[in-house]
């Protein structure tokens, strides 16, 4: 009868280890999940606000070929960008290497477009290059927007 009472307590023991041990696995993954998603979001935002001002710079540089008038409104807009991007770019830059490494490679892509944009003499050569950098930037966006299924993987995937 001894016996059966000590199995008893250790299965009883076991088990609750044993659930214990699971529910904090579940519970840090959910966490790290809704940590993930939030900074997902937050750099897909910032990755979109910083396209849309590569598609104006595309579009203001081609009409400044036009016309005084127009490359006035064109230095207007890359004076007020230049000041926006360089607080986005630092958010995105350490988004991506503390939470989504993967999106590096497509990320330098896109800076090294950058670069060559803003160095780009005459401006239909800059137009050219604006066209490059908003292309490349957006095969980041896509690439982040494609992390969401596995942040938002189902939660018994506790391992990966």
């Amino acid at each position: 009868m001894s016996m059966d009472w000590a199995t008893t307590a250790v299965t009883v023991v076991t088990s609750s280890l044993a659930s214990g041990f699971v529910t904090f696995l579940l519970n840090a993954r959910q966490q790290e999940r809704s940590v993930k998603r939030e900074k997902l979001e937050l750099l897909c935002g910032l990755l979109h606000k910083q396209h849309a001002r590569f598609a104006g710079m595309t579009r203001l540089a081609n009409q400044a070929l036009a016309g005084p008038a127009d490359l006035k409104a064109y230095q207007d807009f890359m004076a007020e960008s230049a000041r926006e991007n360089d607080i986005a770019h630092e958010k995105v830059v350490a988004l991506i290497a503390i939470y989504f490494p993967t999106l590096k490679p497509k990320f330098d892509a896109a800076a090294r477009a950058g670069w060559a944009a803003t160095g780009a003499a005459g401006m239909a050569k800059q137009v050219k290059q604006f066209e490059a950098l908003t292309a490349c930037h957006q095969g980041v966006y896509r690439a982040a927007i494609e992390l969401g299924p596995t942040v938002n993987a189902p939660l018994w995937k506790f391992w990966k």
